[in-house]
């Protein structure tokens, strides 16, 4: 509670709550909204029924007053925090914005998630092999040794990816979830869940392209306060954000790739000069077509496809090097000064054979 209330705001309801204790049988306080709420709610029925039939001026009606009030200052004061952590959000997927690397976003994500207002968040990410490995990363506010502790007891350990924190589960949980009692639930693996304390946590997973790559999961421990459903919509909001940077890295990473390729396809082959009689009838009637060989036929068929270089010498056991010199020949026997121009004249060759 002291993360959204004001120390003169706890003295206030804390005093209250004491007064009202020494009246009425409160349910136990433990510092967190819910319980607070609860409790002031309290307060006030047991107030309403005690004034009933009583002097209006007795001192149980200030109380009342005093107790409507604090419910009032607890509700204004949690809007307030819960537009904050909104705010929180954004500045943080912005920040999160300028990362290079999908690798380096996971990893980054649960210092991002804590700056939400959680005491602690992890991420841990589902793999090909259908299992999900903890503690990829982990963030722990102001205790960077229990982070590394809790990274060398649980950081790559895996378990199977099965019901129910199956993908079909977990495209549900798109909400985010809140899990009252990690111990007790199944979802959970003993490993993960013992961190956790009775005041539960809240977990949403990460989508990059459809597809659940992981899931964030945040706690409010050393506060000793429960976390919400507003919690949990929050960390799921933060996490859609998540996964869409990682989307948006691993297509930047893709056309990077791809252009790297191109420029390796394109090195070292020079225009040849085209005769201007080059066509694939003159190609044809001069014999030229005889003159390629076996592995250039291959490399040509593979060229109409659409492979590259690096594909061309994977599928024929080649070196690139080795592609580009047969490239370099094919180019000059069919008079070529592109890939383009090559695949067209041995077409034009192949369908008057």
């Amino acid at each position: 509670m002291r993360t959204v209330l004001s120390d003169r705001e706890i003295g206030e309801i804390s005093d209250l709550l004491d007064t009202a204790g020494r009246l009425f049988p409160l349910p136990p306080e433990r510092g967190d909204f819910t319980a607070t709420a609860a409790a002031l709610r309290a307060v006030e029925e047991a107030l309403r029924q005690a004034l009933t039939g009583t002097d209006a001026a007795d001192d149980r009606s200030v109380l009342l007053l005093q107790a409507s009030q604090a419910v009032e200052t607890l509700r204004a004061a949690r809007e307030r925090h819960r537009a904050g952590l909104l705010r929180a959000v954004g500045r943080q997927l912005a920040r999160l914005s300028a990362v290079p690397t999908p690798a380096r976003l996971m990893a980054d994500a649960p210092a991002a998630a804590v700056a939400l207002g959680f005491d602690r968040a992890s991420y841990s990410g589902i793999h090909f092999a259908g299992r999900i490995t903890l503690c990829e990363s982990i963030h722990v506010d102001g205790d960077p040794a229990q982070a590394g502790e809790l990274r060398r007891r649980l950081g790559g350990q895996t378990f199977p990816v099965a019901t129910p924190t199956s993908r079909p589960e977990l495209r549900r949980w798109r909400s985010g979830a809140l899990i009252a009692d990690p111990a007790a639930d199944p979802r959970f693996p003993p490993e993960l869940a013992e961190l956790f304390p009775a005041g539960g946590l809240v977990v949403a997973p990460v989508f990059s392209g459809g597809t659940p790559i992981g899931y964030l999961h945040a706690d409010r421990y050393r506060h000793a306060e429960d976390v919400d459903s507003f919690d949990a919509d929050c960390l799921a909001v933060f996490a859609a954000g998540v996964g869409y940077a990682h989307e948006r890295l691993q297509l930047m990473d893709r056309l990077a790739r791809l252009r790297e390729e191109i420029d390796e396809n394109l090195a070292g082959e020079e225009p040849v000069p085209v005769r201007p009689a080059a066509d694939a009838a003159a190609l044809r009637n001069a014999g030229l077509g005889r003159t390629v060989t076996e592995r250039e036929r291959d490399i040509l068929w593979l060229l109409a496809e659409g492979r590259t270089n690096g594909q061309i010498a994977r599928q024929l056991n080649l070196s690139e090097a080795m592609v580009k010199a047969h490239l370099k020949a094919v180019f000059r026997k069919l008079g070529a000064s592109n890939r383009a121009q090559a695949v067209s004249r041995w077409l034009g060759l192949a369908a008057g054979s």
